[in-house]
């Protein structure tokens, strides 16, 4: 420490000396601290737009403090957070030296749109049970059956609600089965 202040004449640069030191310490720590949480940030259930900006706010935040990040230095600190379904698109990034980081962000948006459009696309025969009774399929022979059990509940015997087959609504006095109310 003495040789730290053997050239300073007054006690203002002492001081200003002294809170450099402490700065670019704390600095020090600061950075490191930002890169192990960029480090442990994972994708998971965010958004791609919202994962990048989240490693981007990382990145920018370390430029300020005065490292210098690359270009490829962001895209690996993407891809190290993106979970094994992206495995092929890390290839293809670490493929292409002159890879950015919009690049990057296009491929796993349209990758993240096809993974999510999957279960749409697919035929409703991939999704449904085979041999569900609520399945009607048209022009399939059992079809019509399956449509037709389920009109009238009850075996036909007018178990469903509603007018009665003579056309007559019930008086409104009445409950089930023709019994009045007491009034």
């Amino acid at each position: 420490m003495c040789s730290f202040v053997m050239g300073w004449e007054h006690a203002w640069e002492v001081w200003s000396g002294v809170h450099e030191l402490c700065r670019s310490e704390l600095v020090s720590k600061i950075k490191i601290a930002l890169r192990k949480e960029m480090k442990n940030t994972k994708k998971r259930n965010l958004t791609v737009t919202d994962y990048i900006n989240s490693i981007t706010y990382f990145i920018d935040t370390l430029i300020v403090l005065g490292d210098d990040v690359t270009e490829r230095e962001h895209i690996d600190a993407i891809l190290e957070g993106l979970p094994e379904k992206y495995e092929s698109l890390r290839a293809i990034i670490h493929a292409r030296e002159d890879a950015t980081v919009s690049d990057l962000e296009s491929l796993m948006t349209i990758q993240e749109t096809g993974l999510n459009t999957l279960a749409i696309e697919l035929p409703l025969e991939t999704r449904l049970p085979v041999g569900s009774p609520h399945l009607v399929t048209p022009g399939h022979p059992d079809s019509d059956n399956v449509a037709a059990e389920g009109r009238d509940r009850g075996g036909g015997q007018g178990g469903g609600r509603g007018r009665r087959r003579s056309g007559r609504r019930r008086r409104g006095g009445q409950g089930c089965g023709g019994h009045r109310g007491s009034n």
